[in-house]
């Protein structure tokens, strides 16, 4: 198999050598002529090449493409990912401030993200995107692993909320938690005004409240409003937790109404839940056993904000995927492998057979003389 390049020279070359030999030729006919009386009055045979057409079939045989990663391309690859990093956290920054504002859950996280945020994000996801060379063979697939690795890293520097049954330990800018208390729509009805400093604490008080609760241990004192708060305590035995609850100056009831109808519910909702059956479980359980099980406290992971980021991520991975293909595109060079010889123009189908044609006249065979002024032949 031979290259196109190659054959061309081939030509050429043996155009080039065919045309020395026959100017040797001439040369030792022109000595011959001078020194014979007669002869040196005749013109010397010479062979001149106005025009040239070469007429050239061939087949193809296989076509590679590979991409050569240049300092141009991998400047390209670099400055993409630079650009990308940079609008992608731009992006993520917005669409987590966006649901932070309109979910309850993270009513405590307003002006999250900030700038430093969204500066740290952007040094991650480069970070994380520079492990990505063209020549590598499967791009695609290292482009899918960088994005799982991303992913894995953004939950960790994404705030999450904790639900525990009708409470939910909340994150805050300070970096501590709240304890809310939500009501049958998820809406907040009081706040502890006391803080935690991770979500375990808040989650232990959460579960401790709730037991109160079920026993009928949780009694609202010192209850009063200062117009747009209410206030009152919590009471249990000797311990004493005060909550807050915005007030609504169009509520026809008192504060302390308003939070004993809350633990109310609250009690009623943990006493009343359903028995989980045989049938359910798919084994056999004593009624003790299943009540035991169903007023379990049940703890859920609210991932709202890291979903928003996960749903985003992924439309921005294919944005990036095809940024990729564009340079491997600009990058790739293609290599035809050929045949000329005739047997195998004569196996080939007639279709797959191809001709290339060109003319060379006098002015491409131009020789330099000893004047150094180009001589044609």
């Amino acid at each position: 198999m031979s290259q196109l390049d190659r054959i061309l020279s081939s030509i050429f070359s043996d155009i080039n050598t065919a045309k020395a030999r026959a100017d040797m030729t001439s040369r030792e006919i022109a000595n011959r002529y001078i020194s014979d009386e007669i002869l040196q009055y005749f013109p010397i045979p010479r062979v001149g090449i106005d025009n040239l057409e070469v007429e050239l079939k061939y087949v193809i045989e296989n076509v590679e493409e590979k991409v050569e990663n240049t300092n141009q391309s991998q400047q390209r690859l670099n400055d993409f990912i630079q650009n990308f990093s940079v609008s992608t956290a731009q992006e993520l920054r917005k669409a987590i401030s966006n649901e932070a504002k309109s979910n309850e859950l993270y009513q405590e996280l307003e002006g999250y993200p900030d700038q430093n945020w969204e500066s740290n994000i952007a040094e991650m996801l480069t970070g994380s995107l520079k492990s990505i060379n063209l020549s590598t063979p499967n791009v695609q697939n290292t482009i899918s692993k960088s994005f799982q690795s991303i992913q894995t890293e953004i939950k960790e520097v994404v705030p999450r909320a904790n639900i525990v049954g009708s409470f939910a330990s909340i994150p805050t800018l300070k970096g501590t938690y709240s304890l809310i208390s939500l009501d049958e729509k998820g809406q907040t009805e009081f706040k502890l005004k006391n803080e935690f400093t991770n979500e375990r604490e808040a989650i232990t008080e959460a579960k401790g409240l709730i037991e109160q609760i079920s026993k009928n241990q949780l009694k609202i004192s010192e209850s009063k409003s200062s117009g747009t708060v209410n206030t009152a305590k919590l009471v249990s035995g000797n311990k004493q937790l005060e909550i807050l609850a915005k007030a609504d100056p169009n509520s026809r009831f008192n504060p302390k109404a308003l939070f004993d109808s809350s633990i109310a519910k609250k009690a009623v909702a943990v006493k009343n839940a359903p028995i989980a059956n045989s049938w359910v479980l798919g084994k056999k359980i004593s009624p003790q056993e299943a009540r035991n099980t169903s007023n379990a406290v049940q703890e859920k992971v609210d991932e709202t904000l890291f979903n928003v980021s996960k749903n985003l991520l992924s439309k921005k991975s294919l944005d990036f995927q095809n940024g990729i293909q564009n340079i491997l595109d600009q990058s790739k060079i293609t290599t035809l492998k050929i045949a000329v010889d005739a047997e195998k123009i004569s196996k080939a189908k007639p279709e797959s057979v191809l001709t290339l044609k060109f003319n060379l006249s006098a002015k491409d065979f131009a020789m330099i003389n000893e004047s150094d002024s180009p001589s044609n032949f």
